[in-house]
């Protein structure tokens, strides 16, 4: 019936209760990974295992990390904070563990439901691309909802409380509504998307509520006094306004909203912390001994690394079974390597149990066994001069050092040369197990006073130490320290008509340094500038 000013009211009620009206929200979306596993499941090694249930919601998030980026292969798990659109999503469906507590039924809404959603002129659209980003040459990524199976897409509402909404809790009421929504992928193969997602594709997560400002969702006209109810997903009295659809929940004053959370797709590989140059990992001959590094795959993937003899038939040396990815994505695995010869050619291949098949070989590479592994290459300087005699002004080639690699590995190490405590030179250098080299400083020159000046030559594993003794030269002028030794790369020409005897510019109170004593290459000596018979090399004349 209706009373005074068309309110409606019932003629006899025999009870009453308050329905509660709260504007629907949706406040934000999150990204995890899960390890691989086909998406309706909790744990893919255990048998006999129930399809994932409302009930499990707890048990996903505490195996799930949070993430910006995800292996090609894991699971991707997508946290909706939101309500508003799950009595359209479970239209049509009479069996739910959400909708009937006594149900059977896990709970989960079907993708296509979410694929009947989006095509709905509802307002609401859910979707997963990288299109917007692909580039020229990339067909883009999106996600399909329409016609995949609970093991590509599993949707799991949150019925566990509104425990998102902004608005007193008493105004929820005393049973547990539907808060928000989680949303399981597997990304092992090429479903649920119409094209695989590539490396360094930046895919986006996005739930949008339409509305077009100044408008509102209408149904068409109808009659209730002739028993006429309106098709609740068929508004028909309004159009989408430039491709925007009407929310039903928002009044002509609201426009749209949405929330969104983008991640970065990478290809699944490994990094040990200790290579060789060439890669190889480096084992420890020990009982005791570790290996350790990080990778891209989910904490908690079932992983295995295995050690198997190259020149034999796949002979299987060393298995190193639940090596445990911790929630940084470091790893520590823990064996016997005594067993293994220092000179076995090994090969390492670290497992995803979990992928398919043809991948579940995320890393495969040679791996090196050594006695010594805290300095599995030694960097040892066999030869160098304890005393080195030089004019000023002349070449440092006396102060030089053999350096062998006694180690079972090849590295590259650092090799010091350092005179009175200053670094001179410093480069970076490459030898194979058992071969040396010989450094020097012949590319550079004396400008010091005359003096003694310790010298230093070291690796990061041995130090060579030494005299340098500076004698005047036999012709031209004397360095001392009042004198203002420059070296600049390319002397200008002498003005004609200036003092050649004036070496120092009128500026007697600078000090030389080591860098611009010493820091001078050879070329840099030819570029003198020959005047009336004399050659200008480093501001003095000789």
């Amino acid at each position: 019936m209706l009373r005074d000013q068309n309110i409606p009211d019932l003629r006899r009620p025999f009870d009453r209760s308050n329905i509660v009206l709260t504007q629907p929200e949706l406040r934000a979306v999150n990204t995890y990974v899960l390890p691989a596993g086909s998406a309706n499941e909790l744990d893919q090694f255990e048998e006999d295992q129930e399809p994932l249930s409302t009930e499990d919601l707890g048990e996903l998030q505490s195996l799930a990390t949070e993430s910006d980026y995800i292996s090609l292969g894991d699971r991707l798990l997508v946290e909706v904070k939101a309500t508003g659109m799950y009595g359209a999503s479970l239209d049509g469906i009479a069996n739910n563990g959400v909708i009937d507590e006594n149900s059977d039924d896990p709970g989960n809404i079907p993708a296509d439901k979410i694929a009947q959603l989006n095509n709905r002129r509802e307002g609401v659209e859910i979707s997963l691309d990288a299109e917007r980003y692909g580039g020229a040459n990339h067909g883009g990524s999106e996600l399909q909802f329409g016609g995949m199976s609970d093991s590509e897409i599993y949707v799991l509402p949150d019925d566990t409380a509104d425990q998102w909404s902004t608005e007193n809790e008493s105004l929820v009421g005393d049973t547990p509504t539907i808060g928000g929504a989680y949303f399981i992928i597997d990304t092992r193969g090429t479903n649920p998307f119409d094209n695989r997602p590539k490396e360094n594709d930046i895919l986006n997560f996005e739930v949008e509520y339409q509305s077009p400002d100044g408008e509102r969702f209408q149904y068409n006209d109808y009659s209730i006094a002739n028993g006429e109810q309106p098709n609740p997903f068929n508004p028909g009295a309004v159009e989408p306004e430039e491709g925007i659809e009407h929310y039903p929940y928002f009044g002509d004053r609201d426009t749209t909203i949405r929330a969104n959370s983008s991640f970065e797709v990478l290809e699944p590989t490994v990094e040990y912390d200790r290579t060789t140059p060439d890669g190889d990992l480096v084992v420890p001959a020990e009982s005791d001994g570790k290996v350790t590094g990080f990778t891209t795959i989910a904490p908690g993937s079932d992983v295995s690394i295995q050690f198997i003899e190259s020149e034999g038939p796949n002979q299987e040396l060393v298995t190193i079974e639940d090596v445990e990815i911790e929630d940084d994505r470091l790893f520590t695995a823990e064996a016997d390597f005594s067993q293994l010869d220092p000179e076995q050619r090994v090969e390492v291949e670290f497992y995803s149990n979990g992928r398919l098949v043809d991948n579940r070989v995320i890393d495969k590479r040679g791996a090196t066994v050594v006695e010594n592994f805290e300095s599995p290459a030694r960097f040892n300087i066999t030869s160098a001069p304890e005393s080195v005699t030089v004019e000023q002004r002349s070449s440092l080639a006396g102060i030089n050092a053999t350096i062998n690699n006694t180690g079972s590995i090849s590295d590259r190490k650092l090799v010091e040369f350092r005179i009175n405590n200053e670094t001179i030179s410093e480069d970076a250098v490459f030898l194979s197990a058992g071969t040396n080299t010989t450094r020097d400083l012949s590319d550079r020159f004396v400008t010091l006073a005359v003096g003694e000046y310790p010298y230093t030559i070291s690796t990061e594993d041995d130090t060579a130490t030494g005299q340098l003794t500076v004698t005047a030269p036999e012709s031209g002028t004397d360095i001392t320290d009042s004198q203002n030794v420059t070296s600049g790369t390319n002397p200008s020409p002498v003005d004609q008509s200036s003092d050649p005897t004036d070496t120092d510019g009128g500026d007697t109170d600078s000090d030389p340094s080591i860098f611009g004593a010493i820091g001078l290459r050879s070329r840099d000596v030819v570029a003198a500038t020959v005047i009336t018979g004399l050659a200008h090399v480093l501001g003095f004349w000789s």
